[in-house]
């Protein structure tokens, strides 16, 4: 008798236990999947300036680029320090968008300046910070990210 309740509590701990674990995981999940961010793309996140957003030069763009171990086909990757660069365009009065100055390299935690105070731009001018990254070993098609911004 005492065996078979000794081998009833051992049962009973091993499913409280079971339970205790997966309802860790279901109300606190470990991991956050950064790539339905609005403000980033695949683990790709930019803290500032967010979308649609007024600008003025300089203009400072923060951000981070934390690849994502769930998705690999949805995963901005790093290569020796580098994630990727980062474009201005500006839409040359509704004839189509075309690239200012040089792209500019980015790595894991960021902070961009791009100034162009001196170029006298229309007041609303759209433009937009077109990210690239950086994919050596070409196995899919490099990502990309627009953020949308307006002078």
């Amino acid at each position: 008798m005492k065996k078979l309740q000794k081998n009833f509590l051992w049962f009973l701990a091993g499913i409280i236990a079971l339970l205790v674990l997966v309802g860790g995981v279901y109300v606190y999940p470990k991991t956050t999947d950064i790539s339905e961010i609005v403000n980033g793309k695949c683990g790709l996140v930019v803290s500032s300036p967010l979308l649609n957003k007024k600008i003025t030069w300089p203009l400072v763009i923060k951000g981070t680029v934390v690849p994502q171990r769930q998705n690999v086909e949805c995963s901005w990757q790093t290569f020796e320090g580098v994630s990727g660069t980062a474009q201005v365009y500006m839409d040359d009065n509704k004839q189509g968008w075309k690239p200012i100055g040089n792209p500019t390299i980015f790595g894991p935690n960021f902070s961009i300046t791009f100034d162009y105070t001196k170029m006298n731009f229309p007041a609303n001018t759209l433009f937009k910070i077109v990210f690239t990254e950086e994919n050596p070993a070409v196995i899919r098609t490099s990502l990309i990210f627009e953020l949308p911004l307006a002078l």
